[in-house]
């Protein structure tokens, strides 16, 4: 038997279905409903009132969760493994590149050693080049001409 929906009744408006004196101070939960509605199997689009007690037990049963998905690729572990030897390869990498400054500074160190060394035993008028005085003097014109002079 197909009753019409609560809110399809014509003989009241929507203020007497809050102001209903009858209904006041009851309440009426999901579970305890006589008559349910459910989908029409013709037609999904419609909805037919059934009895509670003509409904099978599975029917009130929450539906079962889809199944969590299969995992796809590398396992996360090897993952784990992998990333350590590429970090490993990549520090010995790196500790290769500081050893190899620490030399080259060394190296460097001794030449620069060396050159102070040479300089501060070289006589003072071979640093400073004699006595004899050089002055050029350029001249800078418009256009781009340009004279020097001794």
């Amino acid at each position: 038997m197909t009753q019409p929906l609560p809110d399809r009744l014509p003989h009241r408006t929507a203020g007497q279905w809050y102001a209903d004196p009858q209904r006041r101070g009851e309440l009426e939960l999901a579970t305890e409903k006589r008559i349910i509605y459910v989908a029409d199997p013709r037609n999904p689009t419609l909805f037919v009132g059934v009895d509670r007690s003509v409904l099978p037990a599975t029917f009130f049963e929450p539906p079962q969760p889809p199944p969590t998905p299969q995992r796809y690729g590398i396992d996360p572990r090897a993952q784990v493994l992998a990333a350590g030897g590429a970090f490993a390869a990549g520090a010995g990498w790196g500790a290769a590149q500081v050893f190899s400054a620490v030399a080259g500074f060394g190296t460097g160190g001794m030449l620069a050693f060396a050159l102070l060394f040479l300089a501060t035993r070289m006589p003072a008028r071979a640093i400073r080049g004699g006595d004899t005085i050089n002055n050029i003097k350029n001249y800078n014109r418009w256009w781009g001409r340009s004279s020097t002079h001794n």
